[in-house]
């Protein structure tokens, strides 16, 4: 099972750059199929962290703009998920600097039935509980928490994402899920 585990992620990594290669020739093609592959991602790590899904669009937007421009200026990416990232995140940084912070209140969809509405009612109260917390968090360890565990990046891109040690990483998540347990622990009270 782990060879084909292991094949599974040499396949991936290979794949990942032959279109690396693509984007830093400034591929069209090979940027949209970046988007595609990173849109949704993107877009729910800002949803996340700053709470209003309109806002959240646009700065993911604004993301593959600065990117694509970035490119465009003859300049290269080492690996672009953890480039994208860090765009998304110094313009989120931009964005607190400009808004305050709000709680993102998503509709419920209608409930098939009793059951399943209050599971799904329990879970949206537990995710914004958590929510909540995490924004109450240095911006630096929000990045990491939601990089981490709601985007699942691997702690090798959070390091290129970051410019930490695998060891400052892990030593910076395991503070940051203290200190986010402890956020959620005040709530409780």
């Amino acid at each position: 099972m782990f060879f084909v585990y292991y094949l599974a992620r040499v396949f991936k990594n290979a794949e990942e750059k032959q279109l690396l290669a693509r984007v830093n020739a400034r591929d069209a093609d090979a940027f949209a199929e970046v988007y595609d592959r990173y849109a949704a991602r993107l877009f729910r790590h800002a949803s996340i962290r700053l709470g209003r899904k309109e806002v959240a669009e646009d700065l993911t937007s604004r993301t593959f703009l600065k990117t694509w421009e970035y490119l465009l200026d003859g300049k290269t990416v080492n690996h672009i998920a953890s480039f994208l990232y860090r765009v998304l995140h110094n313009l989120i940084v931009d964005e607190y600097r400009v808004r305050p912070r709000e709680v993102l209140m998503e509709e419920l969809p209608e409930p098939e039935d009793r059951r399943d509405a209050n599971a799904r009612v329990d879970a949206t109260l537990e995710l914004e509980r958590v929510q909540r917390a995490l924004r109450k968090l240095p911006d630096g360890t929000q990045a990491l928490l939601t990089a981490r565990y709601f985007d699942e990046l691997s702690v090798g891109e959070i390091c290129s994402m970051t410019g930490k040690s695998r060891n400052a990483a892990y030593v910076a998540l395991h503070r940051g899920l203290r200190a986010l347990q402890r956020a959620c622990g005040e709530r409780r009270r």
